[in-house]
């Protein structure tokens, strides 16, 4: 943390995390990308635990098409760096 004026401010954003339910991953992605941007640094973790690959690190930008074909991916929940 650091001092801002009278308050204190931490300098680390923090980390959002999301279970898409209600929403698809690209209504998600479509209201984050104008407060982060294309290029910011996204996880999607795989609901099941018995897939080799259960993480995949990608941007904004790119993560929607990178899920489209992984059947364990449909319901991940989603950290934003």
């Amino acid at each position: 943390m650091s001092k801002v004026g009278d308050a204190w401010a931490d300098t680390t954003p923090p980390m959002l995390t999301f279970r898409p339910s209600l929403h698809s991953i690209e209504q998600i992605v479509h209201a984050l990308v104008p407060y982060y941007g294309l290029n910011h640094p996204i996880a999607a973790i795989s609901t099941d635990p018995l897939q080799p690959e259960s993480c995949i690190e990608a941007t904004l930008g790119s993560i929607s098409a990178l899920l489209t074909d992984k059947a364990s991916f449909r319901r991940p929940v989603l950290i934003i760096k």
